[in-house]
């Protein structure tokens, strides 16, 4: 793929499908983000191109994004926050809070639901972004550097959520540095070694 005069990707041939979980590594500013950018339809390249083929009887969800600072509603609870992910999908409110509810749990974070946004720490704010995320339950979950602000047992938390997302039936693609962390997923990317 070329970003005007830069070529970023060559070569870059892969075709993925739910339900899997895929772990994209590679060195800084090898083109992980950029790549779930071109993904997601976010960023437009010059050449190249992403195909998304969908089933017809079962009509995608929007991507669930995990990004790095993820912006959150800072007057709002945690529990809102996350209950924001089924909301943008059209669930009726009492079911996105109770899918809130459950991510939360599922990522030790159901302490935090009362607490506003702009209390948490970094940490605590990556997991209502992850837990947001997986609350929305779409078929495509983008996660950039999902677990890149956590201690080890949270990391652990948050790749074996995403491992259960993957088996419920999503494609989950990851960029991440942490090997540990990629080897919940079922198939490793190294963009490093495909790009030029």
């Amino acid at each position: 793929m070329r970003f005007g005069s830069r070529w970023l990707f060559q070569g870059l041939d892969f075709a993925w499908e739910p339900p899997s979980f895929v772990s994209v590594t590679g060195p800084s500013g090898s083109g992980k983000t950029t790549l779930l950018g071109v993904i997601s339809g976010s960023i437009q390249a010059s050449a190249g191109g992403c195909i998304a083929e969908t089933d017809e009887n079962r009509p995608p969800s929007s991507a669930g994004w995990i990004v790095q600072n993820s912006p959150l509603l800072v007057s709002r609870t945690a529990l809102e926050n996350v209950s924001l992910g089924p909301l943008f999908q059209r669930v009726p409110p009492s079911e996105s809070l109770a899918r809130a509810e459950q991510e939360m749990a599922r990522l030790g974070i159901e302490h935090l639901a009362k607490v506003r946004a702009k209390k948490l720490s970094g940490g605590e704010r990556q997991r209502v972004t992850v837990a947001r995320a997986l609350a929305s339950r779409a078929r495509l979950i983008l996660a950039d550097e999902p677990t890149s602000s956590l201690d080890a047992e949270a990391k652990v938390r948050v790749a074996t959520a995403l491992r259960t997302a993957a088996d419920d039936g999503a494609l989950v693609i990851m960029a991440t540095h942490d090997k540990d962390v990629a080897a919940f997923a079922d198939t490793v990317f190294d963009i490093g070694q495909r790009t030029t």
